[in-house]
């Protein structure tokens, strides 16, 4: 008689699939580690492993180099392994859509597996995103000219995930001249940047800049915010405000009813002030000594003239409006005698000064 025995081989060949960074910003390169080992008992002949990346990841490289692709993807020819013993495969690829991306892996041998259940890995990541918003406002939108104002901006992460590199660009335009800030540095005035870093989600940050209105003209200052995040709703990325100081057109105009008296003869002198716009004005006053040569006799102020200094004190003129004033005074020299008045106005810049 005469026996022979047979025991085919078997061998748990497995795969485990991990990633660096679970949470990725769009554009990141991302690493995936594939580890595949042999449970015995036997040793694996052909084991093959297969990586397969799902659309919105692109691949970059892998270590060690893939032996091709096929329909299950990119495979690596791994060959014999004993039983107890481990290969590791790097695969390396960039992230470029923001949904949820899961990516498999599976692993192959010639020998019967005991246990086919471990022979696929999968890992899902998911990009971050962040829907940031920014708001710009301003103490004043009409101070004077020369005057400060100060700009208010504040930056939200509306989520749904938390912002990495926050920065937003905000440089003062000419006709706005840096005073300060509140941000502790985190602002550079020469260059308009303020570097905010990282902020989570429903996380809110303010930055306050005072600025001197350098001229009358409208100004607008714009503050645009960007993040290495992807945020979904870019539009309300940047945030603006105008700035116009006031001005007002101030003129003064002098008559006199008899301009050839007769010596101890009185004469009225009518000075009106109008105001030219476009902006309304305040402290506005007319300086109108009489000279020697004129006695001071009366006026129709109501007292906001002052004899002694000349002061008429108009106070607020709106846009487009007159007031006017006479005085009365004796002609007490019979030289000719010239009679000035001139405006001025604490609470606006007249861009016409020839007609004051």
């Amino acid at each position: 008689s005469a026996s022979a025995t047979v025991d085919a081989p078997e061998a748990d060949v497995r795969i485990t699939k991990t990633v660096d960074n679970g949470s990725p910003n769009l554009g990141d390169t991302i690493h995936y580690t594939l580890t595949v080992t042999n449970d015995g008992p036997s040793s694996a002949t052909n084991v093959v492993a297969h990586d397969l990346l799902p659309s919105g990841l692109t691949f970059v490289s892998a270590s060690p180099a893939e032996t091709g692709t096929d329909a299950l993807g990119q495979y690596w020819n791994l060959g014999t392994m004993a039983s107890g013993t481990s290969q590791t495969i790097t695969v390396t690829a960039r992230v470029d859509a923001i949904t949820a991306l899961t990516n498999s892996a599976v692993v192959s041998a010639d020998q019967f597996d005991t246990n086919t259940a471990n022979n696929a890995a999968q890992v899902t990541l998911s990009a971050t995103q962040a829907n940031l918003a920014i708001t710009k406002t301003v103490d004043t939108a009409t101070p004077q000219v020369n005057g400060n104002v100060t700009y208010t901006v504040t930056v939200t992460n509306n989520g749904p995930d938390g912002a990495d590199a926050v920065v937003v660009n905000d440089l003062l335009p000419s006709g706005l001249t840096y005073v300060s800030d509140d941000g502790s540095g985190a602002y550079v005035s020469s260059t308009g940047v303020w570097t905010i870093g990282a902020l989570a989600n429903g996380a809110t940050r303010t930055l306050h800049i005072t600025a001197t209105a350098t001229g009358p003209s409208a100004v607008t200052n714009t503050a645009t915010l960007s993040s290495d995040t992807y945020d979904p709703t870019a539009g309300d990325n940047t945030a603006s405000v105008v700035v116009n100081a006031k001005d007002a057109d101030l003129d003064v105009t002098k008559t006199v009813d008899d301009s050839s008296p007769n010596l101890n003869a009185t004469v009225t002198y009518t000075v009106s002030v109008h105001n030219d716009g476009p902006d309304d004005t305040t402290g506005v006053a007319v300086t109108d000594l009489l000279p020697a040569g004129l006695s001071y006799v009366s006026d129709n102020g109501g007292g906001a003239y002052v004899s002694n200094t000349g002061v008429w004190t108009v106070g607020s003129l709106t846009n487009g409006q007159t007031k006017e004033l006479r005085i009365t005074a004796r002609v007490t020299n019979l030289s000719t005698v010239t009679n000035t008045a001139a405006i001025t106005a604490s609470g606006v810049f007249d861009p016409t000064s020839s007609n004051n």
